[in-house]
């Protein structure tokens, strides 16, 4: 079963020319819909010229989860993967997200290989609300905030999405 990969992407100009070379072969077997959350840079231009992806540009920024709920509700495909447009994950990695089945209903994605608190403030704060999570729901996740994820659609109610 092919999946529907969402992109958010804002001011990702520089990245664009390398991530659609990345992820055209993701294409043929699925569908790849990139949102551009009212990019100032020419990410728009990039993007609109391509012929393999949906293209859907907000004209202001809104915020990332504003750009995933418009992703969940313009995909075809019950199986989603989302991940980021700045390559800060490898796009090769995405077939290691494409696992879902009747055992697995949700892959999360990591960007740490380590103790990752220690790097810089933003990623002690990732440590700090991954930890937080872990605690609160029982979980044993290295990098909660990763956007690289992968679930079925109908597990999630998109109308009570209401981070933005």
């Amino acid at each position: 079963m092919p999946y529907s990969i969402i992109i958010p992407i804002h001011n990702e100009e520089k990245y664009i020319p390398r991530l659609l070379d990345e992820i055209k072969p993701f294409s043929y077997n699925n569908e790849i819909l990139i949102i551009d959350d009212g990019s100032k840079d020419n990410s728009n231009l990039l993007l609109k010229e391509c012929n393999f992806i949906k293209f859907i540009r907000l004209e202001q920024n809104n915020g990332k989860g504003f750009a995933i709920k418009t992703g969940l509700k313009n995909i075809r495909y019950e199986k989603v993967l989302l991940f980021d447009g700045d390559l800060e994950l490898k796009t090769s990695e995405l077939a290691k997200l494409m696992v879902l089945n009747n055992n697995i209903k949700f892959v999360l994605g990591e960007r740490f290989k380590s103790d990752f608190s220690s790097y810089s403030l933003w990623n002690f704060g990732n440590f700090f609300f991954t930890n937080f999570f872990n605690f609160r729901n029982n979980t044993k996740l290295n990098d909660a905030l990763c956007c690289a994820k992968s679930f079925y659609k109908t597990d999630i109610n998109i109308n009570c999405l209401k981070s933005n």
